[in-house]
């Protein structure tokens, strides 16, 4: 029998083709006087398992309104959007709306602060039955949600009937998180007509236990349901405030994480207070307030001023004085993020492992890093970031080396009339801050071995339209952790046959069995040492180009103790605390917010998944010589 918020392990099992198809769906630095100090990256990704307050249906605890201004002792973070939603299960790739629901919501279970290693959440402990089908919950005694209503086997058994059941009274049809990780609703079926919902069922078998079944077995589960959209509201909050939930200052969300939200103000800024019933204790500080300053250097003026605690940054973000003289700390968020040069194997002489080889070792990553995704971003030699469960030791990121490809091409008879257009969309994507520049300076690193590259752009629908008709020949792309699990990295790129064309004209059957192999495995260890070997098939092939695992920098006052960065971006404020300030000093007020983010055309999911084109077809692509098979449907 398996320990607390352990489970069992199964034996290897086939896979049922419903889960075959809707899978992939589902260094702490500090900056002072201008040196980055790199650590150890973060733990590897492993599975493990006051007074009582007046009940206000639909709204947050008579107590938790009390306070009409922000607390002088909380914590302040500054934040560049207003969240568009918090109701989790219906945000849309919204980080800040993640970032305060993950202080507002807990779930069955949860991330370790820091880390995406697993721990017990609302759930004090689970089983799974040898099969690794069947999860059975045992929830904490006594816990409620911020308004009260308590929290048992009922409440929980409702929210998740809500996510998946259409026919439920609550549910609204549009939980992204629900069908991106979890294959879909009851009933629904994918575009080959297959049945795509993944839970078969829960229902409560006792009091505060619950039981989860799914149509077949699926490791990454438990990783799934510690997301953000599986945080648990108030049945009787989103009863009572329906389609509004969480939507603004009159539909204030309520969950049960340790603070509850008291005000939504005008300009999108909330202020939370801590919930003092929480399971795991109280706080240590007594209130959290995020407040939206749209322009970068704002929020660095807001930490370095003290009119905040902490702030978010692009990866690009300059070292600038400011961030060089202010008593803060710099602390790069680990990497959820890689970016790779993709190229097409259908197409002559990309069909050549040592062509492939070349152009990896062309490629200065270093300097590629540093110029175009900031100088906390890390070279990249395989899919995984560094800290992800399956991270390989064993494959290094190649190294540049321009005499050795110079030398790959001339014996392959590769000379400078091979020409390869690199194609971008226009749009910046989270993983890809400055496109066409990106493809510019590895075209310019291409050029200097012999190799005619070009830049090519098109609108992001477009790009992403053409990437999965097979079109192009080279092109840039990335990916951003939607789940903590490597499945999410790993499935959607190398596991799915009907997506060879989109993934470069790729096909490795050994690798795709691993992967669905992976998918059923419980044991972690075992998982890892599959994940390791595929990095492993694939370096071996030179069936990727991976170019750098992009890193954000946090911004955080000196006076704030005990932060850490996660990985996720679902970082846990219970344990901070904050330095006194001198005597008779008082916390200045927030900078002027100067501009507004910048409006990204047509910017898809946050993946790289496939939406529809807009706009018309690019002029073609001559791409290289001859296509090497009559796959996808580029230009000869």
């Amino acid at each position: 029998m398996p320990g607390k918020g352990a489970v069992a392990r199964p034996p290897v099992l086939s896979l049922p083709p419903v889960l075959d198809r809707a899978r992939g769906r589902g260094l702490r630095a500090t900056l002072r006087l201008g040196r980055v100090l790199a650590a150890a990256p973060a733990a590897a990704l492993t599975l493990t398992g006051c007074g009582s307050p007046t009940v206000t249906p639909g709204g947050p605890t008579a107590e938790a309104a009390a306070s009409p201004t922000p607390h002088p002792d909380g914590v302040v973070w500054a934040v560049p959007s207003a969240p568009t939603t918090l109701d989790p299960a219906r945000a849309v790739a919204d980080p800040v709306a993640e970032r305060i629901a993950a202080q507002v919501y807990d779930g069955l279970v949860r991330f370790r602060p820091g880390t995406a290693q697993l721990a017990p959440g609302m759930a004090e402990r689970w089983v799974a039955d040898p099969r690794g089908s069947t999860f059975t919950f045992t929830l904490r005694k006594g816990m409620t949600f911020h308004d009260g209503t308590p929290i048992d086997e009922h409440a929980v058994v409702w929210n998740f009937e809500r996510w998946m059941d259409p026919q439920h009274e609550r549910h609204d049809g549009k939980f992204p998180g629900w069908q991106g990780l979890l294959g879909g609703f009851i009933g629904q079926k994918d575009a080959d007509g297959h049945e795509a919902w993944l839970i078969e069922s829960i229902e409560a078998i006792g009091p505060l236990q619950l039981r989860i079944k799914l149509r077949a077995p699926f490791a990454p589960f438990l990783h799934h349901l510690a997301m953000t959209p599986f945080g648990l509201a108030s049945p009787a909050a989103v009863s009572a405030q329906g389609e509004r939930y969480g939507s603004d200052a009159e539909h204030l969300p309520v969950g049960s994480g340790p603070f509850a939200v008291e005000a939504w103000e005008p300009d999108g800024s909330l202020r939370l207070r801590r919930f003092d019933r929480y399971w795991a204790g109280p706080a240590t500080v007594p209130a959290l307030r995020f407040v939206v300053l749209p322009d970068d250097r704002a929020r660095v003026e807001a930490v370095a001023g003290g009119a905040a605690h902490g702030a978010d940054l692009p990866p690009t973000t300059p070292l600038t004085d400011t961030l060089l003289t202010a008593p803060v700390e710099v602390v790069p968020r680990p990497a959820r993020q890689t970016v790779w040069l993709m190229l097409n194997h259908g197409r002559q002489p990309l069909d050549n492992p040592k062509i492939r080889r070349a152009i990896a070792l062309a490629i200065d990553r270093d300097r590629l890093a540093r110029e175009r995704f900031g100088a906390w971003s890390v070279p990249a030699g395989q899919l995984l970031p560094p800290g992800f469960l399956g991270h390989s030791p064993t494959v290094v990121v190649p190294p540049f080396d321009p005499d050795t490809a110079r030398k790959l091409l001339a014996e392959e008879g590769v000379s400078g009339d091979f020409p390869l257009n690199i194609w971008v969309p226009t749009a910046p994507r989270p993983y890809l801050p400055d496109p066409e520049g990106t493809a510019g300076a590895v075209a310019d690193m291409l050029k200097a071995v012999g190799i005619n590259a070009a830049v090519r752009t098109t609108g992001a629908r477009q790009f992403l339209n053409d990437r999965g008709t097979g079109r192009f020949t080279a092109w840039i792309i990335g990916w951003e952790a939607q789940s903590a699990d490597p499945d999410n990295f790993w499935f959607w790129h190398f596991g799915m046959v009907g997506r060879a064309v989109a993934e470069g004209n790729y096909a490795n059957p050994d690798l795709a069995d691993s992967l669905r192999e992976a998918q059923r495995v419980i044991d972690s260890e075992q998982r890892a040492t599959i994940y390791r070997a595929a990095a492993e098939m694939v370096d071996k092939d030179s069936a990727r180009v991976y170019l750098v695992h992009p890193q954000a920098p946090v911004v955080v006052a000196r006076r704030l103790r005990g932060f850490r960065p996660s990985p996720l971006g679902l970082d846990d404020f219970t344990h901070v605390t904050l330095d006194p300030l001198p005597l008779g000093a008082t916390m200045p007020p927030l900078p002027t917010a100067a501009g507004t983010p910048a409006d990204a055309e047509g910017t898809p999911p946050a993946g790289d998944g496939t939406v529809p084109a807009d706009g018309s077809a690019p002029p073609p692509d001559p791409g290289t010589a001859a296509p090497a098979t009559a796959t996808g449907s580029g230009p000869p």
